[in-house]
């Protein structure tokens, strides 16, 4: 059985929840748990259905800049289906903006400088991931050039801009 300890909003909070917890009251200058659950809910844009724990863990993953915290359910649903992903790649608009990212990147990647080769793919990249932004699928500014090992390094879950100023 899990230790739980009592929780001043009458509610039963499992342990392992509360370090988090501690740290989002303390990120918000903030004394109630639910206040900064939703200071939290706001900052992330995690919607209301989302339990408080994974709120909670979410959030501090988020500011740790971490891939995983032990306990905190990995998101299953995908946000494009596989047909849905072909026909965006293989549409005119992405082809004609990917070729104006790769020439103003003067094709190079824009994290460690690295130039296409035979081991060396490049890669446009969303800085804003388009499963979380899906209004910036087609912003030239939502857009970097990555090699391939830096742009898996990165993911989606880094929103680092790469581009230099």
């Amino acid at each position: 059985m899990r230790k739980t300890n009592y929780n001043p909003s009458n509610r039963i909070v499992p342990i392992d929840y509360l370090p988090y917890l501690s740290r989002l009251k303390e990120r918000y200058s903030v004394d109630k748990d639910q206040v900064a659950i939703d200071k939290a809910r706001i900052e992330f844009g995690f919607s209301r259905t989302k339990s408080r724990k994974n709120v909670v863990k979410q959030a501090c993953l988020i500011i740790d800049n971490v891939r995983h915290i032990p306990g905190l359910k990995k998101q299953t649903k995908q946000a494009f289906t596989k047909r849905e992903n072909k026909l965006f790649f293989a549409s005119d608009d992405w082809k004609q903006l990917r070729y104006i990212a790769l020439k103003n990147a003067g094709g190079r990647c824009q994290c460690c400088g690295a130039r296409p080769s035979e081991d060396i793919q490049l890669h446009v990249d969303h800085i804003k991931p388009r499963s979380r932004y899906p209004e910036l699928a087609l912003d030239i500014n939502n857009l970097q050039v990555l090699c391939d090992t830096c742009n898996v390094g990165k993911s989606a879950w880094d929103d680092t801009d790469w581009r230099k100023a």
